[in-house]
């Protein structure tokens, strides 16, 4: 409905209407005076006589101005807007064809060339052709705050109006449509109301072409055309195609700026009708059904035409969801074979798991579309069975598979989730200070298969944590026993390994040389020996220390201390690139030990082991 608005008020930043008590046939420029500003101008308005039209100087925006007739003060103000500069004006696309006797409803969008959209009027001409029963329209309606401006009428006689939108001060700015009055709709089409369809289904449509007089169907011969909005001066807004069902020609309709169009042509049978389908994997589709009255087949504002509901043709796993949660840090050693690990996990629409589902797994760096990004990344193995690997390892091992790689994408992977629709992967980066970021999706292309392996727009999807590769360090440490519980008098062999970002044994020339120092309590009732394990001593030769004094037996197999029941001893040895684990044996007859705390510069691990 359309706003009550005061007989005085600005239409823009230099024109004011004023509306008067009657009809003027005259009207005299300096009868008008506006408190500050000059009045340049002064008309009667073309569709009321009782308004003046005044054009005055800018105006300032939210300032008010009170208005003079005749030098006396008619008490009357209006509040100055800022200058709004129309830059274009649009009619809404749509079917443009409407049944005698109904409303149609003309909608119009002003671009301005700033944020304020509001209060620009916009004058509706409406003309019917000569001789025409319907008269003419000039009719003049105010934009709302998103620059809308619409204009609704009724006709009572077959025809075709021209309908021409302008701004009213910018004449110049303007758009024009023909509105088509008939008998009966001249373009009919009947097909479902499902706009949402899986992927490679189509959906068809039956359209009948009638007389626009009398209502009655045409007969054989009338060629009806089929466009897609989305391909409308578009390059591939839409991958969907359209069919010609009575002889299976099909094309994907598409208009350019300039040029014919690449339209599906199709030609009425005796009943007037023609019928046609739309297919199409993760993609929309509007289809616009028109008679084509210009010489080069194209789609303009004068042909006939119906807009159908854009169509939706997606997976039927579009609602499922996927999260991918990465097991280990972000940070990951340099490294062909280990790295870090994910797992993901998919649950479908009903909260229950996508049990046997098949995903892709790429890296979002390689298919992000952005040159900027790229990986050497590589995935090292996935597992699917219902006992999940979530650790890292050095390359393949037993219990995970090799990845099945499509064909085409040799840095991608295809995995088939376990029974709780899971599945762990692991990630390796050879080159340092490089991201990887793992992405996956179900890829929906059709209601049977996988056609494609390219991740979609309309395709569920997650993307896993960032993954960041720098060069070998040691990070953290690892305590093994071979044995924590053994007979009495056998030995217990105990090793302190360090380790890198990915978990792997490792120490590094970086790393420098690096003291180990174990704290061991005796906690049993027999004497307690430690020795040098000769078998395997991988340490710095020369290094060990007990109590804080060097032990010159280093390089023979011989004991390094004893520890008394109810005491405890600090041994100590060093570690250097390339001897990244330091052991030694205990003995004992019935000791009960414990190896308090083992100290590497800030990590601490506490050990018991029982005899």
């Amino acid at each position: 409905m359309e706003p009550e608005r005061s007989p005085f008020f600005a239409i823009n930043a230099t024109t004011v209407e004023a509306t008067l008590s009657e009809a003027v046939t005259e009207i005299d420029k300096a009868d008008f005076a506006v408190e500050g500003l000059d009045v340049t101008n002064a008309a009667i308005k073309q569709t009321d006589s009782k308004v003046v039209v005044l054009s005055t100087a800018t105006q300032v925006g939210g300032q008010v101005y009170g208005l003079s007739y005749q030098g006396i003060d008619t008490g009357l103000t209006f509040t100055g807007i800022s200058a709004v500069l129309p830059t274009a004006i649009k009619i809404a696309d749509g079917t443009n064809f409407v049944t005698v006797g109904q409303e149609f409803t003309v909608s119009a969008t002003v671009t301005t060339a700033d944020a304020n959209k509001a209060g620009i009027p916009v004058t509706f001409n409406i003309k019917s052709p000569a001789g025409s029963l319907n008269q003419n329209i000039i009719a003049e309606r105010y934009t709302d705050a998103n620059g809308v401006a619409e204009y609704k009428y009724t006709r009572y006689a077959t025809d075709v109006d021209n309908v021409s939108v302008y701004p009213t001060g910018a004449a110049a700015v303007r758009d024009v449509r023909d509105i088509t009055w008939s008998a009966q709709p001249m373009l009919s089409v009947v097909t479902s109301d499902t706009n949402v369809i899986a992927n490679g289904a189509s959906k068809t449509y039956t359209v009948t072409l009638r007389d626009r007089n009398t209502g009655n169907p045409v007969g054989a011969g009338s060629v009806i055309r089929v466009l897609f909005n989305e391909n409308i001066g578009t390059v591939n807004g839409t991958t969907a195609s359209a069919t010609d069902v009575s002889n299976a020609t099909t094309v994907v309709p598409s208009q350019r700026a300039t040029g014919a169009a690449t339209t599906l042509n199709l030609t009425t049978n005796a009943s007037g009708t023609v019928t046609f389908s739309v297919t199409g994997s993760n993609t929309k589709a509007t289809p616009i059904i028109f008679i084509d009255n210009g010489a080069t087949p194209r789609l303009d504002a004068t042909d006939l035409q119906l807009w159908a509901p854009q169509v939706t043709f997606q997976g039927a796993q579009i609602s499922d969801q996927i999260t991918v949660t990465p097991e280990t840090e972000a940070t990951i050693a340099a490294s062909a074979n280990r790295g870090r690990v994910y797992t993901m996990e998919v649950k479908k629409t009903d909260g229950t798991a996508f049990a046997g589902g098949v995903v892709q797994v790429a890296f979002n760096e390689l298919i992000d579309s952005n040159l900027g990004t790229a990986t050497d990344a590589t995935f090292i193995w996935s597992d699917s069975d219902n006992n999940l690997r979530t650790t890292a390892s050095n390359g393949v091992v037993a219990g995970v598979q090799a990845p099945t790689v499509p064909a085409g994408f040799p840095r991608q992977m295809t995995v088939q989730l376990n029974d709780a629709g899971k599945a762990t992967f692991m990630v390796a980066n050879a080159t340092q200070a490089q991201t990887a970021t793992p992405i996956v999706w179900i890829d929906q292309d059709s209601t049977t298969a996988i056609t494609n392996h390219v991740l979609e727009a309309t395709e569920p999807n997650d993307l896993g944590g960032v993954t960041v590769t720098e060069g070998q360090t040691v990070t953290s440490a690892k305590l093994d026993i071979n044995q924590e519980s053994q007979g009495v008098g056998t030995d217990a062999v105990v090793t302190y390994t360090t380790e890198d970002q990915n978990g792997a044994a490792y120490i590094g020339a970086g790393d420098g040389s690096v003291r180990i120092t174990y704290t061991i309590a005796n906690t049993g009732s027999n004497v307690l020996t430690v020795s040098r394990n000769a078998a395997a001593d991988n340490t710095a030769a020369g290094t060990w220390s007990v109590n804080g004094a060097a032990n010159a037996a280093f390089a023979q197999p011989a004991v390094l201390t004893t520890v008394n029941p109810g005491m405890s001893a600090t041994i100590a040895v060093t570690q250097t690139a390339g001897l990244n684990n330091s052991n030694f044996v205990v003995t004992a007859a019935g000791a009960r030990i414990k190896i308090v705390q083992i100290e590497m510069r800030k990590s601490k691990i506490n050990k018991n082991m029982v005899r």
